[in-house]
Formats: C-alpha cells, sequence, structure tokens
C-alpha cells in the first residue's frame, strides 16, 4: 500500500547546533579560562513566497528528491570501504522506529536512514551554503564508534555561489558535486531526532525526519535571492524563542518544542554526547499532533496527552491495515468546552494552545496568534522535558 500522494510528502529537517565563534568567547576572570558562549543553532527565515510556512522561522531543511535515494551514492561511498562497513558505522537507532524509516519503496535500495540523512544536508546547503561533506572515509574512520562533529568543507564564494543555483535548479547536481570533491555526504555526524508530522488542515502535509548535528565552530552563511529562503542566521535558542515572543520571527510548534529543548544544554560537547546516545536507548517517536477545535480557539495535543486519542491507529505503512481504517490525525470537535476547561480537567499535558483561533492551520501565520506550550509529561523518546522559562 502507498501513501495518499495528494495528501502527504516526506521531508527531513536539520537543527545544527555550534560553539559561537571567537568573538562570542568571554574571559572567565575568577578561573582564568576561556569559556566558550552558549550553544547556537542554525535558523532560516523562509520568504513570504514560500508555497508552505512562509515568512517563518524554521530549521534548514525540506522535501526528498529522487536523487537523495539515487544507488548511485553506493558507489560515491564506497571508494574505500565496503557497502556493508558503511552500513554498520552509521549512528545506531533502536526499535521501535517510526514508519518514516521502515516503509518500503519499491525499487529504491538505499536505507531510509542515508537518504533522509543525504536529504538534510544536500538542503541544509541549498538553503545556507554550508556543506556537509567529508572527503571519501577509511576505515579507521568508519570503525570509531565515538561521536563525531560534523565535517565542512569551504568553497571559494563564486564557486559556493555556481554550485547552489545548479543544484537548486537540478538536485541530481548534488551527485556531480560530490564526485567533483572526492567527497560524501557526511551521514554519520547526524542523529536521529524526532519525526514530526504536519497535522490536519494544511493543503501540504508532511512526515519529516529530524535529525540533530553538531559543529565545532559556527561556519559563514551565505544569503542571497532564493524564492524560498529570505536569509539564514545562528542564534542561540534562548534568542530565537524571544523573537518569536516579541513578534518578530513566526515560529511553529515544531521549532518551538526542539529550541525549548536546546535549552537543556550548556555546551555543544554535552548534546552531541546526548543525541549520540539517545537513540541507541530509546526509540524515537512520530509526532502526530491533532487539533481540538474549542468554544474559544484551538488546541493541539500530542502523544502522552490526557486528550490524545490512544484508540486512533497511527499513521503508518502496513499492507494489512486497510485505506480507510488509518487514521490521519483529523479534527476532534470539543467546541462544548474552553480552552481553560481542557486544560484544568487534564492531568497529563503535551499540547500547544491557540487562544481565539478557529481558522485551519494554513491561516496560522496571517492570524498573528499567540502559540502557548504545555508540557509537564515525561515521553518514553529519552528526551530532557521543555524548558519553557521564556514564555
Amino acid at each position: 500500500m502507498t501513501r495518499k500522494k495528494s495528501l502527504f510528502y516526506e521531508a527531513a529537517t536539520l537543527i545544527l547546533v555550534a560553539h559561537g565563534d571567537a568573538t562570542n568567547k568571554f574571559q572567565d576572570i575568577t578561573r582564568n579560562v576561556i569559556k566558550r558562549s552558549a550553544p547556537k543553532v542554525l535558523m532560516v527565515q523562509r520568504s513570504s513566497q514560500s508555497s508552505f510556512m512562509p515568512s517563518a522561522g524554521v530549521f534548514p531543511g525540506g522535501r526528498t528528491d529522487k536523487v537523495d535515494f539515487s544507488p548511485e551514492w553506493k558507489d560515491i561511498y564506497t571508494q574505500k570501504v565496503s557497502w556493508q562497513s558503511i552500513l554498520d558505522s552509521l549512528p545506531k537507532s533502536c526499535d521501535p522506529r517510526p514508519p518514516i524509516y521502515t516503509r518500503v519503496i519499491k525499487d529504491v535500495i538505499l536505507p531510509s536512514d542515508i537518504g533522509f540523512r543525504i536529504c538534510a544536508i544536500r538542503e541544509t546547503f541549498e538553503e545556507s551554503g554550508l556543506l556537509l561533506l567529508r572527503n571519501n572515509p577509511d576505515g579507521a574512520f568508519i570503525n570509531n564508534p565515538a561521536a563525531q562533529y560534523a565535517s565542512c568543507i569551504t568553497l571559494t564564494l563564486s564557486e559556493l555561489q555556481k554550485w547552489r543555483k545548479i543544484i537548486r535548479q537540478d538536485a541530481s547536481q548534488f551527485l556531480r558535486l560530490c564526485r567533483e570533491l572526492e567527497a560524501v555526504p557526511d551521514i554519520w555526524s547526524l542523529h536521529d531526532w524526532s519525526n514530526w508530522f504536519t497535522p490536519a488542515g494544511y493543503s501540504k502535509r508532511f512526515d519529516t525526519a529530524f535529525f540533530l548535528c553538531c559543529l565545532k565552530n559556527t561556519k559563514d552563511l551565505i544569503n542571497d535571492s532564493d524564492s524560498e529562503v529570505r536569509k539564514s542566521f545562528w542564534s542561540k535558542p534562548s534568542e530565537v524563542l524571544r523573537y518569536h515572543v516579541n513578534k518578530e520571527l513566526f515560529l511553529y510548534p515544531p521549532q518551538i518544542h526542539e529550541l525549548s529543548r536546546l535549552l537543556n544544554f550548556e555546551t555543544v560537547q554535552e548534546l552531541l554526547s546526548f543525541s549520540h546516545h539517545r537513540p541507541r536507548n530509546h526509540s524515537t517517536l512520530q509526532y502526530l499532533t491533532v487539533p481540538i477545535k474549542c468554544k474559544n480557539g484551538t488546541i493541539t495535543v500530542l502523544s502522552g496527552d490526557s486528550l490524545y486519542p490512544m484508540d486512533k491507529r497511527p499513521i503508518r505503512e502496513n499492507i494489512l491495515v486497510p485505506e480507510d481504517e488509518i487514521w490521519y490525525g483529523e479534527l476532534i470537535n470539543r467546541e462544548e468546552d474552553t480552552i481553560e476547561q481542557l486544560n484544568a480537567s487534564s492531568t497529563h499535558l503535551h499540547r500547544y494552545v491557540f487562544p481565539n483561533f478557529m481558522e485551519p492551520f494554513s491561516k496560522l501565520k496571517e492570524s498573528s496568534v499567540s502559540i502557548v506550550p504545555y508540557a509537564n509529561t515525561r515521553l518514553l523518546d529519552g528526551h530532557k522535558p521543555l524548558q519553557l522559562s521564556w514564555l
């Protein structure tokens, strides 16, 4: 069985975190040492002309392209080592895994673990100019089980601009770029982080693999005219959330959620270690937010919330489940209750509240509504709790 192509698309997103550059270091006089600044995250502000989430602040990423799963990658990765060695060297993730990784696509032989990582790396290059490639790995590298900082290859400005333009027009040229540089997408530095599924109410819905990746230092970004991206920038997670509160940058719930998680980490090294070990010991969950229409607004709930409909089937690929029995997270009507009543009657909160918002989610950005997260429950995916002191 295949998904309804008119409804769903697959995508990959990269949460890229780095130490601040030298200008952001400060002197600790009491200890006579230099401390690094708090971690910074790469953000992209979409263009107002973007077909999805216009003008919003997001992490770099986008829809998969057939090139991301091309069998040609197998030849590129095996210049010095065997294909089995490449597969064995991938960051480890324990079962059960979200359907986006376990579904089977006819005539596609490249594993989802590789294809979605390549997609995230390609999209990051297109949107920010950062090229997360590594010189063809040898046995010594892929046999090293330690958590890896990302490798970033630098091009001249003219070459970078040329290749970004070429790849935006034809994603398959990303293969050609890697061949010419004798390098491969650094899939080893991308760790499973989360899996978000766009809620009902959007004309486009995405099943998106979120990865987390760490750089030793922030890198220069290239901002140019692009119909999809207005600008890219580095900023502390707390600063990005403050931009949202001050209505300087609009954030959707997935970005609010992930930025609030990042507030738990004081250093990039701490985050790198956590991202390396968490998926080895805890399953990554699919986050399908379910909208609930109330008397005075809208609530969206995630798994673990008291109002989450646990009797529903999750979105998944399963040939044993008839199409009309697969649940796609449709709207739940609770118009007899107010937001306040539903909050007060719920023991477990894992939700977002949209006061006085009664429109389809496609109109969310234009409404200027406040988005308020509530979270008091711990999930089974091993993630740190949301830090909501910025509210």
